[in-house]
């Protein structure tokens, strides 16, 4: 075995030092003279998926967990490899077993975490974090994951302590702006959340989500949309974890999309022209295909296209402005969906008409936006970063647009902090001549 040991130790030099293939011919030999040795799979199992052979690296790692089933870093290790390609149920009973085998091992605890609470479990992504807290109070990652878990159940004044902490680390966290914000909005704070996003202004002029979010919490002239920066942004940074993060919110636009799509064309098998607007990763082109004879879908976000691209139902995919693309693209379309884009719009009016030119005749637009209520104006944008809308007013947008028809359900379409948020599903028909 002294010639083995030696070889894998060398073999760990030289994987250390970038030296891919040198360390994998070294991994090999070492199995070549112990089949059995489950730090040889190890190894070699990581340096697959660390050279882009994912498939090699899960079954090495497999293997591995065969000769050792104790081993916690397998464990940890493989759960990070499923993640990779989300197959997220079997990454979570690996990291169980990584934290019972090792539970002051940091990573997995993470990992866990995270899944935990994108699957709507923000209590047990808590009490993953605690302990955690306790031994790292100063790590970026814990301290993002249970101030997320925090807001998540309702409990915005504990989770901005953390927040805080973390802005005082000076970190580049991902999406914590949006955090801090949110959190102080969330307790009615508007005018520090307006300073601290002044001070982001300071720092970068060009910050799109800054000067969008300024103007949520009342520090700015609201615009009558979103910016396209802005929405690039947004929306690039959360391709990634988008439909996790949807789920965890109990999100049910595009099965209300659906729904209304089935009661006002009663579709049949492979029978519409249907544009998915503003598709983001496919999750309304998923349920529309099957009525669809020619699906497109059109986003601002290169990341969720890149990742609705990946499911293979579109039949085109276009990267652009939503009301740019319609202008382009007259009497197209048997259905128009879009499910929560406009709420990244406040004035509805250009869209409507662009809409009502892209559709064919007896074609219909179908999209969901965020109940207004009872509030004073058309369309109001909240602390947030979101639009909501009055009835009455997305209603005659839609009458002098030309639409007929119009037809509003009320009903839940996420829930945020464990709050029901309540949307607005219109749907509208062009009957021409």
């Amino acid at each position: 075995m002294g010639g083995v040991t030696e070889l894998l130790t060398s073999a760990l030099q030289a994987h250390r030092a970038g030296k891919l293939d040198e360390a994998r011919s070294l991994y090999e030999q070492v199995l070549t003279q112990d089949p059995d040795l489950p730090d040889g799979w190890h190894f070699l199992g990581l340096l697959a998926f660390q050279s882009g052979n994912r498939e090699g690296g899960i079954t090495a790692l497999r293997r591995t967990l065969e000769l050792s089933p104790d081993y916690a870093d397998a464990h940890a290790n493989l759960a990070n490899m499923l993640l990779a390609k989300e197959q997220i149920a079997e990454a979570a009973t690996h990291l169980d077993r990584a934290i019972a085998l090792a539970p002051d091992s940091l990573p997995p605890r993470i990992a866990l975490a995270m899944i935990r609470r994108h699957s709507g479990q923000a209590a047990e992504a808590e009490a993953l974090l605690r302990p955690a807290l306790v031994q790292h109070p100063d790590n970026v990652a814990v301290l993002y994951g249970i101030a997320n878990a925090l807001m998540e159940l309702g409990r915005p004044n504990e989770a901005l302590d953390h927040i805080v902490h973390l802005v005082s680390l000076k970190q580049d966290v991902l999406d914590l702006g949006r955090l801090m914000g949110y959190a102080l909005g969330k307790l009615g704070r508007n005018d520090e959340a307006a300073d601290y996003y002044r001070q982001r202004l300071a720092a970068d002029p060009n910050d799109a989500e800054a000067h969008h979010l300024l103007a949520a919490v009342g520090g700015t002239q609201a615009p009558t949309r979103a910016s396209n920066d802005y929405l690039r942004r947004t929306f690039d940074n959360f391709s990634a974890t988008f439909e996790a993060q949807l789920a965890s919110l109990n999100y049910r636009a595009p099965q209300l999309i659906r729904a209304a799509v089935a009661q006002c064309q009663n579709p049949s098998e492979r029978q519409l022209h249907v544009l998915d607007a503003g598709c983001g990763t496919g999750l309304v082109g998923a349920l529309l295909k099957p009525w669809s004879a020619h699906l497109s879908g059109v986003d601002l976000s290169k990341g969720m296209l890149e990742r609705a691209r990946g499911r293979g139902i579109y039949d085109t995919l276009a990267e652009g402005e939503l009301t740019a693309f319609l202008v382009h693209h007259p009497a197209t379309y048997d259905l128009v969906a879009s499910a929560d884009t406009l709420i990244y719009f406040g004035a509805l009016e250009e869209f409507a008409a662009r809409a009502f030119d892209s559709l064919r005749d007896g074609g219909w637009l179908i999209f969901s936006v965020e109940d207004g209520g009872d509030q004073a104006e058309d369309y109001r944008l909240q602390f947030h970063g979101r639009y909501t809308h009055r009835i009455p007013y997305v209603v005659r947008v839609l009458e002098e647009a030309g639409f007929a028809d119009i037809r509003v359900a009320q009903d839940v379409v996420r829930h945020e902090s464990g709050i029901a948020v309540p949307g607005l599903i219109l749907a509208a028909s062009k009957h021409e001549g």
